[in-house]
């Protein structure tokens, strides 16, 4: 049973008078299959767009464009306000669907109810599951018969799916025929055991080997922040006491620093302390690569960065950044030169490669040993290069590093060279000091920085005292005692951050390594206890098929692909067939097979038609040669079917679906077909379709200039 109402309001001319419109030409009560006689403008079509507005028509994507424009008119609230009220229901009250909208809202409440529970709301993609939604004007039907080849395209998605999901099932019983007494199983456990307790040994050893490496880094990097953050304080306060001793000054003076002089002093010295900071940390690696006495050290060492008073850095750095530049040089060139060189990096990128694939469980069978065991080889083998490869990146650091001085030095003197401009130009500073003055505040902030310094210095003294650091010694001396230290040498040339990030990635690997210990021990015990439930077991129903089942496992994916696949793109071309004529005679023999069974499909799904006042049962429907084939032996040109039988053909095609869902059928503007054909193919179909549960809504449109509307109930006709 159909029950509706509804009301729209309507602007009917551009005084902007409303009229009201509600249905009062057809009953508010209709049976679910009806065949619909009426004039124009008597409701029949704004009954079917009402229908499927209920039935999420305008999110269904096989309605055509205009269709929907109808519906969408409906709904625009510009146009008329409207609301209504619908329930559809099926013979035994089983289900209830029910819509309503009120004037002003754009939604629509669409609910279901199934055998009398409370009604929920269903969703599109809910409803679309379980209905099968069918609005249709059958125009055009003779191009329109391609159409129909969208169900069997659904119905080889489906089917690839069915292939797909039987072939899951087949892996799940070869994993249960596995599970149960396998004597492969058993054997591949007991491997798999005896790996696991390998590994756990390997790490065993590593896992020592590296909580050493990171004590020594910690104890190297705290040394390293202690050193810093003493001479960070000295420095400053060095110049906080030059300050106050200025205080005197620059409160009497009559000028003040301009913000540009501070800006550019600030400037200065940020350089100035990354020039020391790399400067120092270039003379570590000198000490330990390059530098053949104290006298060379003590030469770099004694050149200061911080007496600006001539506004120029002391040339000396630049001069012996070239020299130690060439000797580095030159030392790398015999290095260069040595005839295992060339071999010892393509080693080294042998295993940087292969460490990627560390974690993997490749065995090599060739070499009889997994990718771990060959690495751990590899790596082994690479020590008697570590030594000139290691010396050789360390001058190459300490290059750059040479040229990063000299560039910062350049930049330095740049700034410099500015200041003085600036303090010439400005009268800013006078004659009698030398430095730069700042106010009050900046010596507040320079002593914030100073506790700051203190607070990190304070830490870091305790982090050494420790891990048994000897602070008491000179800054150089306590430098000096980490030299040539064999686990720290690869760590020389990292900066603090560096050094702090790689003892991170050292303790992750060792947390990854114990983890792996637990992970491997916990296998190991599941391992073993399936070991005893197997060797307790019975061998599984199946083990008889297993090599049966793992063939068709192996098959069943390509089974798959044909269909998804070689049947998809056929089917496209058969589909294009109008536009892209298929030229039969290039084919090859699987696509010809393929399009003779289309034709036959498309001849169960159109079922019986009428032509020349005949019945007729088609036995395949050609479409590439526009003709149908009958049981009767009649050809019959697809062509030249007259368009009210080429209609009532196109409808059962539609009706005569494959798909399982609820069929709700609305079909406009059929005028073409007459009674007696309707009667003896979609009215028979409809019926059927109805009392077989399978259709829920068969409503049939016709318009006709009659003065009353009739409407046919076709479950009595």
């Amino acid at each position: 049973m159909i029950k509706y109402n509804y009301e729209m309001l309507r602007i009917h001319n551009e005084s902007g008078k409303i009229i009201r419109l509600i249905p009062n030409l057809y009953s508010k009560e209709l049976n679910n299959i009806i065949y619909l006689e009426g004039p124009n403008s008597s409701g029949k079509s704004t009954l079917l767009n009402l229908i499927a507005l209920c039935c999420h028509g305008l999110s269904n994507d096989n309605i055509g464009r205009s269709l929907k424009v109808q519906m969408n008119d409906l709904m625009n609230i510009k146009i008329q306000k409207m609301s209504f009220n619908m329930e559809i229901s099926n013979r035994d009250k089983s289900i209830i669907l029910r819509a309503s909208k009120k004037k002003d809202d754009i939604e629509i409440t669409i609910e279901e109810s199934i055998n009398g529970e409370e009604p929920e709301y269903i969703s599109n993609d809910r409803f679309n599951r379980k209905y099968n939604l069918i609005y249709d004007i059958p125009i055009n039907q003779r191009d329109r018969m391609y159409d129909l080849l969208t169900g069997l395209n659904n119905e080889q998605i489906n089917f690839a799916l069915k292939v797909k999901l039987f072939w899951e099932y087949l892996r799940s019983i070869s994993k249960d025929i596995k599970d149960a007494r396998d004597p492969e199983r058993i054997e591949e456990l007991s491997s798999l055991n005896k790996k696991f307790q390998k590994e756990n040994g390997i790490l065993g050893e590593i896992i020592p080997t590296k909580q050493k490496v990171i004590n020594e880094l910690y104890r190297y990097y705290y040394m390293r922040m202690y050193c810093k953050y003493i001479n960070n304080y000295d420095h400053i306060t060095s110049e906080i006491n030059e300050y106050e001793s200025q205080k005197i000054q620059l409160f009497t003076s009559h000028t003040k620093i301009s913000k540009s002089y501070t800006t550019l002093k600030n400037k200065i010295n940020n350089k100035i302390y990354e020039l020391q900071e790399i400067k120092d940390r270039t003379g570590n690696l000198l000490i330990n690569i390059l530098f053949k006495n104290k006298e060379q050290a003590n030469q770099w060492n004694e050149i200061s960065l911080w007496d600006t008073s001539k506004y120029k850095l002391d040339n000396r750095l630049k001069t012996l950044c070239t020299k130690y530049i060439d000797e580095c040089d030159s030392f790398m060139l015999k290095i260069e030169q040595q005839p295992n060189f060339d071999s010892a990096l393509k080693f080294i990128e042998i295993i940087h490669q292969l460490e990627g694939y560390s974690n993997v469980d490749i065995n090599i069978s060739n070499l009889n040993m997994n990718m771990k065991q060959l690495i751990s080889i590899l790596i082994s083998e690479s020590k008697k290069y570590e030594e000139f490869l290691q010396r050789y990146n360390n001058y190459r650091i300490v290059k750059e590093n040479l040229y990063e001085i000299r560039k910062i030095v350049d930049r330095t003197d740049e700034l410099l060279k500015e200041l003085k401009s600036i303090r010439e130009e400005e009268n800013i500073i006078s004659e009698d000091i030398n430095g730069y003055k700042i106010d009050i505040k900046d010596i507040n902030i320079l002593k914030e920085e100073q506790k700051s310094y203190e607070r990190e210095l304070d830490y870091y003294k305790l982090k050494c005292i420790d891990c048994n650091v000897d602070i008491t010694r000179t800054i150089p001396e306590i430098m000096a005692s980490f030299n040539n230290i064999p686990s720290l040498v690869p760590y020389y040339s990292l900066d603090d951050n560096q050094i702090k990030n790689e003892i991170e990635e050292l303790k992750n690997e060792v947390d990854k390594d114990k983890e792996t210990i637990k992970i491997n021990e916990v296998l190991i015990q599941n391992n073993t206890n399936d070991l005893k439930k197997l060797n307790g077991m019975k061998p599984h129903e199946y083990e008889n098929y297993k090599e049966l089942i793992n063939e068709l496992i192996k098959k069943l994916p390509k089974l798959q692909d044909t269909i998804s696949n070689d049947y998809r793109k056929l089917l496209d071309q058969l589909i294009n067939n109008k536009e892209h004529p298929i030229n039969i005679e290039k084919s090859k023999q699987n696509e010809i097979e393929y399009y003779e069974k289309v034709a036959k499909y498309l001849a169960q799904l159109v079922g019986k038609f009428y032509y020349l006042d005949g019945l007729c049962e088609p036995t395949k429907i050609d479409l590439i040669n526009s003709i149908i084939y009958t049981k009767e032996g009649i050809i019959v040109p697809l062509n030249l079917q007259g368009t009210g039988h080429g209609q009532a053909t196109y409808l059962m095609g539609l009706l005569n679906t494959q798909d399982k869902r609820i069929i709700i059928a609305l079909f406009d503007e059929i005028g073409s077909i007459d009674l007696k054909t309707l009667e003896n193919t979609v009215f028979k179909k409809i019926k059927e379709l109805y009392i077989e549960n399978k259709l829920l809504i068969g409503c049939l449109v016709h318009k006709r200039d009659i003065k009353e509307p009739n409407i046919i109930n076709l479950e009595s006709y």
